[in-house]
């Protein structure tokens, strides 16, 4: 059988993309850390002179680095907003000992290509030095982040509905999914739990209770501790064994890959999509098909 090989070789290709994504957001804290603590050496006169050769009216991808708005506060200090390829984002400029400038990320770190170009920017050659100790720096940072952690309990809750298109004629059923989870290391949760399932619509309706057996891959975030440890965004698969009641008790399973979504960007989107495969056969008639669902929660 090679599915299972198939389904391995996809874990170990996520969890490859997961560890890329993690050195990236390692490689942002430590750019945007040298990026608050460094002093240009050109006072804010000077830095929004050189600031301005870079302004351009609309937006382009093609820019190596674009002012795309610059907005002065009363302070004196100074708002940048600046696109390098396809990465934006703002930077505060402020006076530091007078004759030197500091800029500081606002809303969020800088991407590290967009960071990359800015330092190349202002100080030329120098910038290639601290992207290259910082490049150095992110392995270690990375793994030892992943090291330190230490796991999180959390829970998963879902309503919703699913349809199967089976050899008799299809089902559709309404159900309900409850259990815990548990992150194992940095991008893999572990987790179990219950779901019940009401099939109403045919010439003799059932229930179905399965045992759910999960993992998923996503990517810790500290700022999941204050949603109750609950992943942004995860990939999972499952698989239940099933007792149906009809006439009699029925047995079966299903195994389900899907997506469960909680935030995308600064929105909320509580929503599981899933779809894998159903084998049951209840009341004499067959309940085996692709499965598709879904779901409400988390």
């Amino acid at each position: 059988m090679k599915w299972p090989w198939l389904v391995a070789l996809a874990l170990v290709a996520s969890a490859s993309g997961c560890r890329t994504l993690h050195e990236e957001r390692v490689s942002e804290r430590l750019l945007g850390k040298q990026l608050m603590q460094h002093e240009f050496n050109l006072s804010l006169f000077q830095l929004d002179a050189k600031m301005r050769t870079a302004q351009v009216d609309e937006r382009t991808v093609e820019c190596v680095l674009c002012v795309t708005s610059s907005t002065p506060l009363p302070d004196g200090k100074q708002v940048y907003c600046l696109i390098s390829g396809m990465h934006t984002g703002c930077v505060l400029a402020q006076e530091s000992r007078g004759v030197y400038s500091r800029l500081v990320a606002i809303d969020r770190p800088l991407a590290t290509p967009l960071a990359r170009a800015l330092w190349q920017f202002l100080e030329g050659p120098t910038a290639e030095s601290i992207a290259t100790a910082t490049e150095e720096a992110v392995d270690g940072f990375t793994r030892e982040e992943e090291e330190e952690f230490e796991g999180a309990w959390s829970f998963f809750a879902n309503l919703g509905t699913s349809g199967v298109v089976s050899l008799d004629s299809p089902a559709i059923g309404f159900g309900a999914q409850g259990g815990f989870r548990r992150w194992l290391n940095y991008f893999l949760i572990g987790g179990a739990g219950l779901e019940v399932e009401s099939v109403p619509f045919r010439a003799k309706p059932f229930t179905i209770l399965g045992l759910q057996g999960r993992a998923e891959l996503s990517m810790w975030d500290d700022r999941f501790r204050k949603s109750f440890n609950l992943p942004g965004v995860s990939f999972l698969m499952s698989i239940s064994p099933l007792v149906a009641f009809g006439d009699r008790p029925a047995f079966g399973a299903r195994a389900m890959l899907g997506i469960q979504m909680l935030r995308l960007g600064n929105a909320w989107t509580p929503i599981r999509l899933e779809i894998g495969y159903q084998y049951l056969i209840v009341n004499g008639l067959s309940v085996a098909g692709a499965r598709a669902g879904v779901m409400i929660g988390f």
